[in-house]
Order: C-alpha cells, then sequence, then structure tokens
C-alpha cells in the first residue's frame, strides 16, 4: 500500500504539468472530390495530415472528452486535437474511413438524415454504411434532417428539422445524439438555446479557432480544411497554434448589428502584437489599452457569412481567434 501510494504522488505532478484548458479541433467535408474545391481535400493530403499528428504525439480524442472537459470534470491532455467530418459525403467512407481505421483516431460524423442514401450513385452514405462506422467506434451526430441553415428558419421549424435527424438516428443507428453541428456552421443566440433545450450537450460552428474554458459550448470553433486552406503546411501551423483567449465580446449575436461593422473584445494577452484580418477587406484597429481591441470594418462586409481572424505572437507560439459575423 506504501509502494502504492508513493505511485500515486510521484505521478499526480506529471498529470498537472501535462494538463491544459484548450484544445483544437478540425473539420473535413469530401475527399477526392475535385470538383467540389471549397469542401474537398485530397487522399494524399489528408494522409499527411494524420500522419503529421501521429509523428508528433499529439492526442487524438474523441469530441464526447469535451463534454466532461466543459462540466468541469476532467481537464485535456496537452496536444489534445478533435477530428469532425460534416455532412456524410460517401467519399468519406471510400477514401477517408480506411485511413482513419490504418491510424486508430477516433473521429466524429455530422449527417443530415434526408441524404441518407441506399443509391449506389448517391453522393451520400447509406444507413448500412453508417451502422458499419458506428461497429468501427465512430461516432454519428446531429446535423439536422435537411441541411437547412437554421437562422433562416422559425423556432418550430428548427425544432421539427432537429427532432426529425434525432429520430431518423434513433430507429437506424439505436443513438440519441448529444452533440450538434450547424449546417453552414452558421448559428445565433434564437437557435443556440433551442439546441440546448433540446437536450444537446455541446454544439459546432465553423469559425477558426481553439475551444477554451469559458467558451459559449453552444457555438464553438472549428478549423476547416480545403483544397485552397488544407495543405500540410497550413495544417502545422494550426496544430500548432494555441487559443487567444478573449471576452466581453462584441456584438454577443452573430450578426453585425444595425449596419455597424464592427468587432470587439478584450483579453489579457499583449495587445500590441494582435492584428486582424478579414479577406481582401480593409479593417482598422483600435487599441485602447490595457486590454480592449476594436476591429472597424472601413467597408461594408460582403452579404452573407464574414470570417474574421485575429492572431499574435507570444513566446514563439501563434495565438488564434476567428469569428463569423452575417451581414
Amino acid at each position: 500500500m506504501k509502494f502504492l501510494l508513493f505511485l500515486f504522488y510521484l505521478l499526480l505532478p506529471l498529470r498537472i504539468i501535462y494538463a491544459t484548458d484548450y484544445g483544437t479541433v478540425f473539420m473535413y467535408h469530401r475527399f477526392e472530390e475535385s470538383n467540389h474545391p471549397s469542401t474537398n481535400i485530397s487522399e494524399k493530403v489528408f494522409r499527411e495530415h494524420l500522419a503529421y499528428l501521429k509523428e508528433n504525439n499529439f492526442n487524438v480524442l474523441p469530441v464526447s472528452r469535451l463534454i466532461d472537459f466543459f462540466n468541469g470534470i476532467s481537464s485535456l491532455p496537452e496536444k489534445s486535437v478533435f477530428i469532425t467530418i460534416d455532412d456524410g459525403y460517401r467519399s468519406f467512407y471510400n477514401i477517408a474511413l480506411p485511413i482513419l481505421l490504418e491510424f486508430e483516431f477516433p473521429f466524429s460524423i455530422f449527417i443530415s438524415t434526408d441524404y441518407v442514401s441506399d443509391d449506389p450513385n448517391s453522393n451520400f452514405m447509406s444507413w448500412d454504411m453508417l451502422r458499419e462506422i458506428k461497429n468501427y467506434g465512430g461516432s454519428i451526430h446531429n446535423h439536422v434532417s435537411d441541411h437547412s441553415n437554421l437562422n433562416n428558419l422559425s423556432k418550430d421549424k428548427i425544432v421539427l428539422k432537429i427532432k426529425e435527424a434525432e429520430e431518423a438516428m434513433k430507429k437506424n443507428l439505436g443513438l440519441n445524439s448529444l452533440i450538434f453541428s450547424y449546417p453552414y456552421g452558421t448559428s445565433n443566440i434564437q437557435n443556440e438555446n433551442i439546441v440546448k433545450d433540446l437536450g444537446f450537450k455541446l454544439a459546432f460552428g465553423q469559425q477558426s479557432s481553439h475551444i477554451f474554458k469559458n467558451e459559449n459550448i453552444f457555438r464553438l470553433p472549428r478549423f476547416s480544411f480545403n483544397e485552397e486552406f488544407g495543405d500540410i503546411e497550413r495544417f502545422k501551423m494550426i496544430a500548432n497554434s494555441q487559443p487567444l483567449k478573449v471576452f466581453d465580446i462584441t456584438p454577443k449575436n452573430t450578426r453585425f448589428e444595425k449596419n455597424n461593422f464592427r468587432l470587439g473584445f478584450s483579453t489579457n494577452e499583449n495587445i500590441k502584437n494582435i492584428n486582424c484580418y478579414s479577406g481582401d477587406l480593409s479593417l482598422t484597429l483600435t487599441k485602447i489599452l490595457p486590454s480592449r481591441i476594436e476591429v472597424k470594418f472601413n467597408e461594408e462586409p460582403k452579404k452573407g457569412i464574414n470570417r474574421i481572424n485575429c492572431t499574435s505572437q507570444k513566446d514563439g507560439k501563434l495565438l488564434w481567434y476567428g469569428r463569423i459575423l452575417v451581414n
């Protein structure tokens, strides 16, 4: 017994040293479908991503681990990453699944159940394929029945489409999903509250950012990879970056407020080192000491989704915060 206690106390400091308060979620859609470059990645590049994670001792974890993380039940080990796939395209089954099984990495798929198909000419997986994935240990979650943009629907329609997907998954896979993904990665406070009230524990968007404590757990970020933004060097940069932790974010919702094209946040990092970008749009940053950043668009943002990314450097590490705002 004394030896066991000695061993426990010997190992305890290691657990503390290697615990962290953030993780990184990666997102993919299609594989080897070059006619859809905005959502596609090649087999070669996907394999490079996974090989880099394996060779550099990243901890690839199931997304369900984040439920305990946000509930304060457990921390995350250093270099924690998560692999997610949206929409349930058949190319995942044919191309990506064998590679994930080869590397023995956990993964999660978010499916829109109306598109599940037995037609061999369909771009989407069948229920038999999804059952096989479940048997391999892959986790399958709710992406609404018809891939509707929830920001455009009434509360009743949102509830209906989420419940339709849940019922189809229960009937065909015996699953009750606790984790949700918004089609197109867009949400707002209203539909985030609906998702919460329906019993989900977490929900994902598509803004490029790391996950850290005190996040809105019903608007969690992910880094998306495709033909333009998926090469191995960018992947390495993201995998080795860390969160730029922010608070007091405005606007709180996901839309610009009353044609006021601004983003604001506070941070405990050195604001002198922070820069923000939004594609080709011109921005003006106002840095209010000691901790406030105000970002103003110098021209009207494009209609629809606008992505804003803010970065900094600390101790040789890239810090990253991303946000989606809709005009």
